[in-house]
């Protein structure tokens, strides 16, 4: 308490755990976190009342190393992950592992007392064997200078389960590698880019909501396998773009109205749908979309 700098000052060069610490008075009233997080380290950050985690700079989990001697971060219900303007999370060699509960949520979010959209960078996945797990966590208002809040450049495992991506000044989701990417049962909102864009690899959406992006979801490869069933497109500027030649199944889904999705280019002749008539979210041709939930799936909010 009552430090002309930060709370706590953090370099990670050996196993830490952190939690239940509380502080008061400090100029910088965070625990701060800058620089390499070593090989090999376990890293376990849990819930301090009023005293937030922050991120300064780019630290990246594994050192910019690709082969082996991963590293884990375990961050805990209740956490509080702030990021300083531009600063991200590079995740090289490694496993962020976020597991909030219903009552607990995880946040990662904006330093900024007055936060907004592109405060900070993102989190991001640069090598195959990385490895993102989310599940009741909230993502926001980050998205500066890169693709989106969370994105990939290579091919790992990025599992979202009862999260919320939100807020980003560029993309929610984004890939430009071979992800295996599972979003399940969130919501991906208002981002000023494309929701989700799952890039080469294999991708799920299941009952999830869509709703105030730019793009919903853009399709911009051939991809291995997509899966999107049960999910709700609402308010987006367009709901779904496929930029591929290759039909994309998104039959079970609602777009926002009983009609259907707005669909004003008649390709059915190459296997696509014409519904000129919807009311619902725009959609790109080489897509279908039937049958029609007659009404929004039951999808609780976070």
């Amino acid at each position: 308490s009552f430090n002309r700098g930060s709370a706590i000052d953090c370099a990670i060069d050996t196993d830490i755990r952190i939690e239940n610490n509380t502080g008061e008075g400090n100029t910088d009233h965070f625990i701060v976190f800058a620089g390499e997080w070593m090989l090999g380290k376990t890293i376990t950050l849990g819930e301090n009342p009023g005293l937030p985690y922050k991120i300064h700079g780019i630290p990246d989990i594994g050192n910019g190393s690709t082969t082996s001697d991963p590293s884990l971060v375990s961050i805990l219900p209740g956490a509080v992950v702030c990021f300083d303007y531009t600063s991200s999370l590079i995740i090289s060699t490694g496993t962020l592992e976020a597991r909030g509960t219903d009552v607990k949520n995880i946040s990662f979010t904006s330093a900024r007392d007055n936060k907004q959209s592109g405060d900070w960078g993102n989190i991001r996945a640069t090598a195959n064997s990385s490895v993102i797990i989310l599940d009741h966590a909230i993502v926001e208002y980050g998205g500066y200078g890169v693709p989106a809040l969370l994105s990939s450049t290579t091919n790992p495992s990025i599992t979202i389960s009862s999260s919320v991506i939100r807020y980003s000044i560029s993309g929610g989701i984004q890939s430009s590698g071979s992800p295996v990417l599972d979003v399940d049962n969130s919501h991906i909102l208002n981002n000023s880019g494309t929701g989700l864009s799952p890039g080469l690899g294999s991708a799920g959406l299941r009952y999830s909501v869509v709703s105030g992006n730019d793009i919903g979801v853009a399709i911009t490869n051939t991809m291995d396998s997509l899966t999107m069933k049960n999910n709700t497109f609402t308010g987006n500027r367009i709901g779904m773009q496929n930029n591929t030649t290759t039909v994309i199944d998104a039959t079970e889904n609602y777009w926002g109205h009983p009609t259907g999705p707005l669909d004003e280019s008649d390709d059915t002749g190459s296997g696509g749908y014409y519904n000129p008539l919807g009311n619902g979210d725009e959609v790109s041709d080489s897509i279908t979309y039937e049958p029609k939930p007659a009404r929004s799936p039951s999808i609780p909010v976070h």
